[in-house]
């Protein structure tokens, strides 16, 4: 035989656990309270976006598909050459940062969306001044 609850059943059963129900809300926001503040080292994040030309078209000339495949073929060597040890080099030296090739790549994403020109690069860093 099938056993039929009432709607008026369950508030009671509700009711009669309201107090466990609200502590453990409580008890788990705290702990992702403390955890957060504690424990979690926030990452600031900036990132630049450019465009990727191969040259400069006059305005009077029309961009061809072929133009445009060409771009996004230098825009994925653009995304390569980014992230090389000799471009970081350059970005360690310049900005003066303590940092080695591999943590600065890593704090490193070049992207570029599909058949698009256009490249973002983005920096994570734990330092807002860095981010």
């Amino acid at each position: 035989m099938e056993e039929t609850i009432t709607l008026k059943e369950i508030f009671e059963v509700i009711k009669k656990r309201l107090l466990l129900i609200i502590s453990l809300v409580v008890g788990a926001a705290a702990i992702a309270a403390v955890v957060s503040y504690f424990m979690l080292t926030p990452q600031y994040e900036s990132s630049s976006m450019f465009v990727v030309n191969q040259k400069e078209q006059n305005q009077s000339s029309e961009v061809t598909r072929n133009d445009i495949q060409t771009n996004v073929q230098l825009i994925n060597t653009y995304n390569v050459i980014i992230k090389s040890p000799a471009i970081l080099e350059q970005v360690i030296d310049e900005l003066g940062l303590n940092y080695s090739v591999g943590q600065l790549e890593s704090n490193l994403n070049v992207s570029s969306a599909e058949n698009s020109q256009v490249v973002t690069v983005t920096a994570t860093n734990p330092d807002p001044a860095l981010g």
